[in-house]
């Protein structure tokens, strides 16, 4: 098997990495990364559906919290990193170095899975909803750090070789900033999404000949 590994690794690519066998790991951790990411969101992404949607609610939040739950986000990403740094830096005199060093990995998503754990096993009162909305949300939340986390790894494997594959530890800390990106991608969708209901229900409204239609008034206050 390791000869396996050892030969798919010497098979030339034409996309500027080394081998074959290194485009297709980058992009399979690149994929799991983005799963892995949508957890690890989860209460950013609550605090946009309990916001309504609307951003303004989403800063006062992190304002309101002192970046409580970002600064989190930042130890995970320092944490990670090192450990991938120091995996690398620690096999780099092993003749499979190339294949050992996604050993670091597992420390990433070791810490990962324990944030996401007490992520999960917090109190809430009103837990996140995947409505179709949400599910919109997340999967270009997906897309983007799949894209960036591929981007990223892809130069660091390029240009700054010591570091390895080590800077996919960095994601984390870019999240909340990645959610905001995706909000602003699917705002015209949603815009248009709501506006069809509107048609919609305007055209069921005037399906009905004989409809009674009531005004209800109040005073102001």
């Amino acid at each position: 098997m390791t000869g396996l590994l050892l030969e798919l690794g010497n098979v030339p690519s034409p996309f500027g990495f080394d081998s074959w066998l290194t485009f297709w790991l980058i992009l399979v951790i690149s994929v799991l990364n983005g799963i892995i990411m949508l957890f690890t969101g989860y209460k950013f992404l609550q605090i946009i559906q309990l916001s309504g949607y609307k951003l303004k609610g989403y800063w006062q939040w992190l304002k309101d919290t002192k970046g409580a739950y970002w600064w989190r986000l930042v130890a995970l990403s320092l944490l990670s990193s090192a450990a991938l740094l120091m995996t690398n830096v620690l096999l780099e005199q092993f003749l499979v170095y190339k294949i050992l060093t996604y050993a670091g990995l597992l420390f990433y998503f070791l810490f990962s899975i324990i944030f996401i754990i007490n992520i999960y096993s917090a109190p809430q009162k009103t837990p996140l909803k995947y409505t179709r909305r949400m599910s919109r949300l997340c999967t270009v939340v997906a897309v983007l750090v799949v894209a960036l986390t591929f981007f990223i790894m892809t130069a660091s494997s390029l240009y700054i070789p010591f570091f390895n594959f080590g800077v996919v530890g960095l994601t984390p800390m870019l999240l909340p900033l990645i959610i905001v990106v995706a909000y602003y991608i699917m705002l015209p969708i949603e815009m248009l999404i709501s506006r069809s209901y509107i048609v919609k229900a305007k055209k069921l409204i005037d399906s009905y000949e004989d409809l009674i239609v009531v005004g209800i008034t109040g005073s102001y206050g």
